[in-house]
């Protein structure tokens, strides 16, 4: 399994939006990092590196740290360097319109496939996703999107300002050409979540990849 650095990194390097990040095997590393990302009151976000699925339930991530308070900072650092080698220390997105998950699997009847669906604490409350078999195109991607319940919330609801689907549709195409580069490879990938940012923002990618998972054969 690629750590989330690596993964974030192999993702990026297809056309999927990624945060800047930075890996550091030291305390002192870890607070440079905070210090370079917190620029105009940045929250950077610090996990654990390695073979962590779970990354949450180990206690393996802190969030909302500054370079107001460099004890704090330190302090996380040398909690979850406990528990790992090496930190991946980011700053912090800005709250999406729509969290998403980007799967990818492999079925017997099926094949490789993308799914892709409601993401974050709703994955699994929701269940609310699609498939998507290979080659698709952008209608395909389109005409899932509107399929899932949550479509209403990226088409923007009750006035509430929509999440850029242009750039949801060129984060999925991306990940169909990731996919078909590794496909020989691929076991297991997830980017959960992908954060939907509204159409609107003039910050930023409409969509950013939060935290992502690839597993691969040798």
């Amino acid at each position: 399994m690629l750590d989330e650095a690596a993964a974030k990194t192999r993702l990026g390097s297809f056309g999927i939006p990624v945060p800047e990040h930075r890996t550091c095997a030291s305390v002192e590393e870890a607070v440079a990092a905070v210090v370079d990302f917190g620029h105009a009151g940045t929250r950077c976000a610090m996990k654990i590196l390695g073979d962590f699925p779970h990354k949450t339930e180990l206690g393996g991530v802190r969030l909302g740290l500054g370079a107001d308070d460099l004890d704090a900072v330190r302090s996380a650092a040398r909690a979850l360097l406990n528990i790992s080698s090496a930190v991946l220390v980011e700053p912090m997105a800005d709250k999406p319109v729509v969290e998403m998950i980007l799967g990818v699997a492999q079925d017997p009847a099926l094949g490789l496939h993308v799914v892709l669906g409601a993401g974050g604490v709703l994955t699994e409350i929701l269940a609310d996703s699609e498939i998507l078999l290979f080659p698709y195109a952008e209608a395909d991607v389109r005409a899932a999107l509107e399929r899932l319940r949550i479509w209403p919330l990226l088409a923007g609801y009750r006035g509430a300002a929509g999440g850029d689907v242009s750039a949801l549709v060129g984060a999925v195409m991306a990940l169909g050409d990731f996919v078909q580069a590794h496909a020989d490879r691929l076991i297991e990938l997830d980017i959960n979540p992908l954060f939907v940012h509204a159409a609107t923002e003039a910050s930023g990618a409409g969509v950013m990849a939060v935290d992502a998972l690839i597993r691969m054969t040798d």
